[in-house]
């Protein structure tokens, strides 16, 4: 992908902003989840943050702004968020071929609508 240079720089530009935005994990939290080889589950943390990343920029792409479309409340807890992807995944098996990442944002669209 010939714009994670971009991608990359804008990142750390902005990075002052995201600390306090209320990110699920900080830039520590992530490195101490990818520097922990013994713990399976910090290296599945690690994997899934990473790959979820990626997946968001090639969906953002292809979705452009969601930010009028989704809308999630502060204070829902990440198994929350898992659990509206599960049920909509279970409501919608003709969604099951879709890219995972479309599928987890028709799921909070649906789930988190902005109103």
């Amino acid at each position: 992908m010939r714009n994670w240079p971009v991608l990359v720089s804008a990142m750390i530009i902005t990075s002052s902003a995201w600390a306090n935005s209320g990110a699920w994990l900080t830039g520590d939290e992530l490195l101490s989840a990818c520097s922990d080889k013994e713990n399976d589950y910090k290296q599945g943390l690690c994997v899934g943050y990473v790959l979820g990343a990626a997946d968001g920029t090639t969906i953002w792409q292809l979705w452009k702004d969601l930010s009028s479309n989704i809308c999630v409340p502060n204070r829902v807890e990440v198994g929350e968020m898992v659990d509206s992807v599960i049920a909509h995944l279970e409501d919608n098996p003709r969604e099951l071929h879709f890219d995972a990442s479309s599928v987890v944002l028709n799921a909070l669209i649906t789930t988190y609508p902005c109103r």
